[in-house]
């Protein structure tokens, strides 16, 4: 863990960033985000948005755990996939590999 991650727990990140992250491209994230499933943007400029890191690494973390959830993820309470569906009311959809 960096000294900034220490001192600043969640913070905002560029698009390189996020595609870095992710393993995304761009036009892909943009994509995710207009259909509900990819974390919003902060617009901090004109025309500069920024994405909160942990918004992107707790979606990375559902991903790797084969969570989806229709128009959303996971949310930050939920304990497990259980509680998640119910919190939510969604069903379940599971990505093959």
């Amino acid at each position: 863990m960096s000294d900034i991650d220490r001192l600043v727990p969640d913070r905002l990140i560029r698009a390189r960033h996020v595609c870095s992250i992710t393993g995304l491209g761009l036009t892909t994230v943009y994509d995710y985000m207009k259909r509900g499933l990819f974390p919003g943007s902060y617009l901090i400029g004109s025309r500069n948005k920024a994405w909160s890191l942990n918004a992107v690494n707790q979606w990375v973390a559902d991903r790797k755990a084969g969570i989806q959830l229709e128009g959303g993820h996971v949310p930050a309470k939920a304990k497990d996939i259980r509680e998640a569906v119910t919190l939510l009311g969604h069903p379940v959809r599971r990505e093959s590999r």
